[in-house]
């Protein structure tokens, strides 16, 4: 009896913030990406919270519209081809300095590079490397890419 109210508690948890807790960042509309929480946070944002995000999955979905939105602490993307990454195990990931090593994991894999770095307040210029060191296949891999290259990539793509 209180593996059945466990489970209901859960589901429930799970319908109420995947639904009515979801803060959406930005959304991608024909290559362009509009920031929705910075701009239009009054007025856009009140009708977002108000509507079942699975109600608004559904709009963006019928109308090829990804979104960027956090849920439970993790930035995700709607994955419209349906297409699932799972990174490699990263040692290190870092950018003029400023290690994004530890941030990552809030990030998915079908994340763009570009909103990654706005969101960690990092500032790139035309000549600006990003240093990355990860574990694939039985071996420690080192690269280093242009940033201006990969800057609307998403994140599954740079390994």
């Amino acid at each position: 009896m209180n593996k059945f109210f466990i489970i209901l508690y859960l589901n429930l948890r799970d319908f109420i913030i995947g639904n009515f807790n979801v803060n959406i960042y930005s959304i991608e509309y024909n290559n362009n990406y509009y920031d929705v929480y910075n701009n239009y946070k009054y007025f856009i944002l009140l009708f977002l919270k108000l509507v079942p995000f699975t109600l608004l999955k559904i709009f963006f979905e019928y109308y090829n519209i990804n979104v960027i939105y956090k849920l439970d602490n993790v930035y995700y993307k709607t994955n419209l081809l349906k297409n699932y990454h799972i990174l490699p195990l990263i040692l290190d990931i870092h950018i003029n300095d400023k290690s994004l090593k530890y941030n990552i994991k809030y990030y998915n894999a079908l994340i763009p590079i570009h909103f990654i770095l706005y969101n960690n307040n990092i500032k790139t210029s035309n000549n600006d490397y990003i240093y990355i060191k990860y574990f694939k296949h039985g071996d420690i891999i080192n690269k280093k890419l242009l940033v201006n290259n990969i800057l609307h990539e998403p994140l599954y793509n740079i390994f």
